[in-house]
């Protein structure tokens, strides 16, 4: 049984008067038999449409349910807004509802009855999907935008998702943190500028323009021929020191300040062949340049920057710039003996760079450029210089400014590396250990009970001493320990 809203048969078409279709494969035959007629097709009515006046109605309470939708997201949580949506049948209140709305539902007494009319056509679509009068469905449809308002915008849900994502690490940051964030107190400050004789920590060019007006380029005649190197005001504007192996065994030399400046003669007041300086004396008022500034070389860090300032090749008040290297390093001195507590730099420095400053960033001197490493058949600058540390300057130029000479304990051994501490391996002939009675595989390993592990340290313990004074030596010997008395003589070659 066929209901006529649903079904229908379709009307056969026109056929022009004593026209028969040709067949293909013969002539035209005037009593064709007639075509089988089509099933019956049912088709669907066109959806209903309501009366002008519940169309404004829809229209008032679909924009009602999207304005409670969105105060129900602000309001509560998702769910609660999209059941709120679902289940909304209060009738519109005019006095709330859009004023373009009020307009066209103007003349519609009865706006309840409209909404269970809409309820009953969201229930009929419940019962079977793609009913065409199928009334509004919110979980299927988008809400028609309201004239003159911004269709909803599909990016929005990203961009809130990267804004929540941008919070939760804002958040993990700043308990990671401690809750300072940026800046706080547990993040690390940044390096304060330090202030002192040579003002804040300052770029190359501006350490050489403080400095290089005290450097001076040192010439010496000796009787192996002329000697040059570099030498700095020291403590006040007459003093002036350099290497020891720049003046040789000279009483005078010549210095000059500046390219073009006169040669001013310079008189030797002593030298230190142990520490590789001497102290250089130059008339009163011979320049109006200050005096350098020392630092304390205790100080010194590897990576602090530093500038070279020296001759060079002759090449007057040269500036080179790097870094210190290392510190704590050993070079031998002009009579063979260690000198301690070196500063190495990767500056370039070069033959005639000897006796000049190594500066650090706050304008001081940290040390005497004195020598350099070389390949080997070479004589240029490979990247390895060595300063001697100011701190030994400090003590010695006083002394030789007296004209006194440096007398340094001596004990006469020669140690290397053991486990058990420091294993001799040279006793100086007439030596103070060799008067002691110590001897070649002997292993020192306290001086005036002061342990020693490393060679260093038997050097270091000595050098705390004067020279006349008794120490005691605590050496293994056949695996028997044994202490012996030594007294210490003078260095020789000062």
């Amino acid at each position: 049984m066929s209901d006529s809203r649903l079904w229908s048969t379709p009307e056969p078409e026109p056929q022009l008067e004593g026209w028969r279709p040709e067949r293909p494969d013969g002539p035209r035959s005037a009593a064709a038999p007639e075509p089988p007629a089509e099933p019956d097709v049912p088709r669907r009515p066109p959806p209903p449409q309501a009366p002008a006046d519940e169309q404004s109605v829809d229209v008032a309470v679909a924009a009602d349910r999207v304005r409670r939708f969105r105060e129900g997201e602000r309001s509560s949580t998702p769910a609660e807004a999209a059941e709120r949506l679902r289940g909304a049948t209060a009738p519109v209140d005019p006095s709330t509802a859009p004023t373009r709305v009020l307009r066209r539902e103007e003349g519609s007494p009865d706006i309840s009855a409209a909404a269970e009319r809409i309820r009953a056509r969201e229930q009929s679509a419940a019962a079977g999907p793609g009913f065409h009068g199928s009334g509004f469905d919110a979980r299927r449809r988008p809400v028609p935008a309201m004239p003159g308002e911004r269709p909803p915008r599909r990016w929005l849900a990203p961009v809130l998702s990267a804004v929540v994502g941008a919070l939760i690490v804002v958040v993990a940051f700043l308990l990671l943190t401690g809750g300072d964030g940026v800046g706080g107190e547990n993040a690390q400050a940044p390096l304060p500028a330090t202030k002192g004789a040579g003002g804040p920590n300052a770029d190359a060019r501006t350490i050489y323009a403080r400095a290089s007006a005290s450097v001076v380029s040192v010439i010496a005649q000796m009787p192996s021929g002329r000697a040059t190197g570099t030498g700095f005001l020291a403590q006040n504007s007459t003093t002036i020191v350099t290497n020891a192996h720049v003046v040789g065994t000279a009483t005078t030399v010549e210095v000059r300040f500046g390219d073009n400046g006169r040669a001013i003669t310079a008189k030797v007041l002593g030298r230190d062949v142990s520490s590789d300086l001497a102290v250089l004396h130059i008339p009163n008022k011979s320049t109006t340049a200050p005096a350098l500034p020392l630092a304390d070389s205790n100080d010194v860090r590897v990576g602090d920057g530093v500038v070279a300032i020296g001759n060079p090749f002759g090449l007057s008040r040269t500036a080179t710039a790097g870094i210190v290297s290392a510190v704590g390093r050993h070079i031998t001195a002009p009579n063979g003996f260690d000198i301690d507590n070196v500063i190495q730099t990767d500056a370039p420095i070069n033959p005639g760079n000897s006796g000049g400053p190594l500066i650090d960033a706050r304008g001081r001197v940290i040390g005497v450029n004195s020598q350099i490493a070389t390949a080997s058949g070479g004589g240029g600058n490979v990247g390895i210089g060595f300063a001697v540390p100011a701190n030994t300057l400090r003590d010695v130029v006083p002394r030789l400014q007296k004209g006194k000479k440096i007398n340094r304990p001596f004990l006469g051994v020669s140690t290397t590396s053991d486990a058990r501490g420091a294993r001799v391996v040279v006793v100086v002939p007439s030596g103070p250990a060799d008067a002691a009675g110590i001897r070649v595989g002997d292993v020192i390993v306290a001086v005036d009970g002061k342990p020693i592990k490393v060679p260093d340290e038997v050097a270091t313990a000595i050098a705390d001493s004067k020279t006349g004074d008794t120490v005691e030596i605590e050496i293994i010997r056949g695996g028997v320990h044994q202490s012996i008395d030594v007294r210490l003589g003078a260095r020789p070659g000062g």
